[in-house]
């Protein structure tokens, strides 16, 4: 995975939790008048407590995605991490001259899994009719 595929679950555990905030956090504090920068800071510092991928989760399933984008995201990274678990598969993505990384078989799994990773992201917040659309559409640019 190139730079751009590894830094894909942290950008979008920012992006979600300023969506989630939106979505959740920012209405409950409207209405019990406890809108302030320190309830933000504490949302924010608690949404942040948890790793990249539990967060996905969570935002998946609260904003219910569809069974078959989640199994899709998770397998794709799963498949990811089982060849880097391989000694043989990790030296050989760790030595193999950029030139000569089209050919190669196991930079070429790697590279499908994060497409299918990255596809699977890009459709769920694509999803027509929802809250998390309407967000992605005004303030994200993809």
């Amino acid at each position: 995975m190139g730079a751009t595929e590894r830094e894909t679950p942290l950008f979008l555990t920012g992006m979600l939790a300023c969506f989630s905030w939106r979505l959740h956090e920012f209405e409950t504090s409207i209405a019990n008048g406890d809108l302030t920068v320190e309830s933000a800071i504490s949302y924010f510092e608690n949404y942040f407590s948890r790793p990249p991928l539990e967060i996905l989760a969570d935002e998946l399933l609260r904003m219910g995605a569809p069974a078959e984008i989640c199994a899709t995201v998770f397998s794709a990274y799963d498949q990811f991490l089982a060849i880097l678990d391989n000694e043989d598969a990790r030296s050989e993505l760790k030595t193999i001259p950029r030139e000569l990384a089209d050919k190669s078989p196991v930079f070429q799994k790697v590279r499908g899994f994060s497409h299918q990773f990255q596809d699977s992201l890009l459709n769920w917040l694509h999803m027509p009719d929802t809250p998390l659309y309407a967000l992605v559409k005004e303030y994200a640019l993809f």
